[in-house]
C-alpha cells in the first residue's frame, strides 16, 4: 500500500497536481506515524484501517463545514475524501 501511494505521489508531482500531492503526503504521513507506533511495517489490513479512520474524520469535517455554511471548505475536504477512497476497498 505504501509503495503504491508513493508511486501515485510521484505521478502527482510530475503533473503538478497540488491538491493530490497534499492529500497523498497526508496519507503517507499518517501511515508512517502508525508504523512508528507499531515499530514495524503495517500490513495491508492495518493500512486500510488507518485510511478508513482518516475517511471518517473527513466525513465528520465535511458535515460540520456544511452545517456551518462553509461550502468552500467542505468542497476541499470532499476532494481529499475522493482521493482517499481510491485506496479503500469497495
Amino acid at each position: 500500500m505504501l509503495n503504491l501511494i508513493k508511486v501515485h505521489l510521484k505521478d502527482a508531482m510530475i503533473t503538478k497536481n497540488k491538491k493530490r500531492i497534499s492529500s497523498l503526503r497526508n496519507i503517507l504521513s499518517k501511515l508512517k506515524m502508525e508504523e512508528i507506533k507499531k515499530k514495524d511495517s503495517l500490513t495491508e489490513a492495518e493500512s486500510i484501517k488507518v485510511i478508513q479512520s482518516m475517511s471518517k474524520q473527513l466525513k465528520d469535517s465535511i458535515k460540520q463545514f456544511k452545517d456551518g455554511g462553509r461550502e468552500d471548505l467542505a468542497s476541499n475536504e470532499t476532494e481529499e475524501l475522493n482521493i482517499l477512497n481510491e485506496y479503500l476497498p469497495e
